[in-house]
């Protein structure tokens, strides 16, 4: 799969979950770590009525350096768009 078939694939699968109702929007989530901790990223999850065991994938503007380390041991896909 060449990088144009990728992107393609992926803003379909985005297009698709906005139009079902799967997508939350967060604003203002920049800055809400100030250290890295899962803990808090799932009590997150948990709040917007996210299973942190289900398939979630964060787009973000700007990936912090903390945001990603408390996500990476929960399985969480994290893309900078």
């Amino acid at each position: 799969m060449d990088e144009m078939e990728k992107r393609l694939a992926i803003s379909t699968v985005i297009a698709s979950a906005a139009a079902s109702g799967g997508t939350i929007v967060v604003k203002e989530f920049i800055g809400r770590f100030e250290k890295p901790r899962k803990n808090k990223f799932l009590d997150a999850m948990k709040r917007w009525g996210l299973d942190p065991k289900g398939k979630t994938i964060f787009l973000m503007v700007d990936v912090e350096d903390n945001v990603a380390k408390s996500s990476r041991n929960i399985g969480i896909g994290i893309w900078e768009c």
